[in-house]
């Protein structure tokens, strides 16, 4: 990750989110949050994916 990159996430609402008090939050709602982040974390990985398959193959055009 860049600087620029790392820039972005500060004061970004996710880093919000991982600051939240999780003590007032109800036992619903913190397994509904569980499930909203893994789908997060799966789209995220999707496009990790995404990412490093363009990558190799604009690695093999310039081969």
């Amino acid at each position: 990750m860049d600087d620029e990159e790392f820039e972005l996430l500060k004061g970004s609402s996710l880093q919000d989110v991982c600051r939240e008090d999780l003590s007032v939050h109800s036992v619903e709602y913190l397994k509904e949050r569980i499930g909203l982040l893994k789908v997060e974390i799966t789209r995220t990985e999707a496009e990790i994916q995404n990412k490093q398959g363009a990558r190799i193959v604009a690695e093999d055009i310039f081969k």
